[in-house]
């Protein structure tokens, strides 16, 4: 069963004042999308006119970016109702490293490059609440991000210390 929430419903979005969430409410752009539908794929250009951030309303979205290199760790991330997906390629110029792609259908609701500029030059205040909203978005990421790490780490077969011999060196 796939959930569905109000945007009010956004944690990331519980520090905005009533004025501030019906001026951003105002900008985005609901949009319900079929499954596979691909957000963003990793390699594409950065196109401003196209970059988007999405909050899911409802469904999943995968994040993944594959390894570019041997000691590097694939990422794989299901974002779901009430996460924002797209924040760093939001902000970041240059090919993409991540692939978002819908996994069955999904409903976001999207604030494109131009209409967040639209906002940082209505309200200084409301831009600076959203920009609070998706630092605790990244914030909750990375916490994630370090768990996963933490608990590969620990997951991970640990080599036994050598024991040594009397009269040998250890």
């Amino acid at each position: 069963m796939t959930t569905t929430i109000g945007l009010r419903e956004v944690e990331a979005l519980q520090s905005l004042d009533e004025e501030q969430f019906r001026s951003l409410e105002r900008a985005l752009t609901v949009q319900s999308f079929d499954d596979g539908h691909l957000f963003d794929r990793a390699g594409r250009k950065a196109d401003r006119h196209r970059s988007a951030l999405h909050i899911i309303l409802g469904g999943q979205v995968a994040v993944t970016s594959r390894a570019r290199a041997a000691n590097q760790v694939p990422v794989e991330r299901m974002m779901k109702a009430g996460e924002i997906v797209g924040l760093i390629s939001f902000f970041k110029d240059g090919p993409r490293t991540a692939t978002m792609r819908a996994v069955g259908p999904v409903c976001v609701a999207s604030l494109t490059r131009e209409q967040y500029d639209q906002i940082l030059k209505a309200s200084p205040a409301l831009h600076s609440a959203f920009l609070f909203a998706m630092a605790r978005q990244l914030a909750r990421d990375v916490r994630q991000c370090n768990d996963r790490l933490v608990s590969a780490l620990q997951s991970a077969e640990t080599p036994a210390a050598p024991v040594a011999t009397p009269g040998q060196p250890g």
